[in-house]
């Protein structure tokens, strides 16, 4: 429900500013990005010896995605984003087996998936000089990947908070190059099913993202 509303919140806006946007000759933005998504903190996964998670490095990766902007001025604009990081952590352990080591086999490392999508407004404080902006919005972060699978918790899927910064650097008149950061900030509780938690607390996912965007004007 409550990212039903966050939805329909931001839908109002653009029903309201992409008139008057394509009245001021608007610009449209669309292209891929390669970055990093980095955890910051506690994972908050007390078994350090189950299947999950357990330290932030352990979901740090390179992380693949697109975004879309459209300008509605100089200086503000709505943006949405989607990107896909893809870790392994652990493993390298020997099984319980014979007494020769040589025999013994290697646990295999274990692979995790985040998802994170964001919709944002974008606000540049100046259209001149230093192209740098800021932006606020809502997302959602997905945690999921065979080591979820093997907990035995799906892939548990969270409303998020998103906070951003960057800048742009236009490369003639159909290019732009963006460096920006987005931050996610959610509360991930997982319950075991026996009145305990696997994950839990507050969480700070940070990805930083290098974008080429075709850019084309608008009406």
């Amino acid at each position: 429900m409550r990212l039903r509303r966050a939805w329909l919140t931001l839908a109002g806006v653009a029903v309201v500013a992409v008139p008057g946007a394509l009245r001021a000759q608007a610009a449209l933005e669309l292209g891929p990005f390669i970055g990093v998504y980095a955890p910051v903190g506690s994972l908050g996964t007390p078994n350090e010896q189950g299947p999950l998670p357990t330290k932030a490095s352990d979901l740090r990766a390179l992380a693949w995605g697109a975004v879309g902007r459209l300008w509605f001025n100089a200086r503000l604009a709505i943006e949405l984003q989607g990107a896909v990081a893809a870790s392994q952590f652990g493993g390298g352990e020997y099984l319980v087996c014979g007494i020769v080591p040589s025999g013994c086999s290697l646990t295999p490392p274990k692979e995790a998936r985040v998802v994170t999508l964001a919709a944002q407004v974008l606000y540049r404080p100046s259209p001149i000089g230093f192209p740098v902006w800021f932006s606020a919005g809502a997302g959602v972060v997905q945690h999921g990947g065979a080591a979820y699978a093997n907990a035995g918790i799906g892939a548990p899927r969270r409303l998020a908070g998103a906070l951003g910064f960057g800048l742009d650097q236009h490369l003639g008149r159909r290019l732009t190059a963006t460096l920006g950061v987005t931050t996610f900030i959610y509360s991930l509780e997982v319950d075991d099913g026996f009145g305990g938690s696997v994950m839990h607390g507050l969480h700070s996912d940070v990805l930083a993202r290098l974008a080429l965007a075709w850019r084309t004007r608008v009406g």
